[in-house]
């Protein structure tokens, strides 16, 4: 059997009869759609005032502990590095007195003790220190520190105590008058007897 078809709606008519009629849908005008656009571009919201000083103030916390962290680093670096050279020409002297039954003679600031050469690289010895300052060697023959064979770091500049006393707290007893590196006006020293 045919359907009859309505000639508007193209639809059989005996379909569902309580199915709507939908309208057709009808272009906007384009003024209006412009206008529902511009209002969708400005009515989204930036950041208020509010906001951004609360991640200013967030950022600002989190520096205030990070520099304090890094702004040591580069001292405690350099106070490692001279305890390990110290480390290194305390070795060197005692192999020297272990060969030679003998501390090397006494020498100058930044001048390295004869007989030394074997025991350190010479390049070691005259380089300026991690502190700064150069090496110094003060034997049983010369003008001790505290009495004793000792190596120091020669700094002579004026409030180099408080670097030497700094340096003490990083790898000594906190005391610059005691313990295993101690300091005067212008050396840090180390004894080795």
């Amino acid at each position: 059997m045919l359907q009859r078809t309505s000639r508007r709606s193209k639809r059989p008519t005996n379909a569902c009869p309580h199915a709507e009629r939908r309208p057709m849908r009808t272009l906007m005008p384009v003024a209006r759609a412009r206008t529902m656009l511009m209002d969708t571009l400005t009515s989204t919201r930036g950041f208020t005032l509010i906001e951004l000083v609360v991640v200013v103030v967030i950022i600002a916390i989190l520096a205030a502990i990070a520099v304090p962290r890094f702004a040591g680093a580069s001292e405690r670096a350099r106070f490692n590095s001279t305890h390990a050279s110290l480390d290194t020409m305390q070795t060197a002297f005692e192999l020297y007195n272990a060969d030679h039954r003998a501390w090397p003679e006494d020498a100058q600031p930044g001048v390295m003790p004869v007989g030394m050469a074997p025991y350190i690289q010479p390049a070691l010895w005259a380089n300026l220190t991690p502190l700064g300052g150069v090496w110094d060697y003060n034997g049983s023959g010369g003008e001790s520190l505290d009495g004793r064979v000792n190596i120091s770091i020669y700094l002579p500049h004026a409030g180099t105590a408080g670097v030497f006393c700094r340096f003490d707290a990083a790898i000594d007893n906190n005391d610059c008058n005691s313990g295993q590196v101690r300091a005067s006006d212008d050396h840090s020293f180390r004894s080795l007897e």
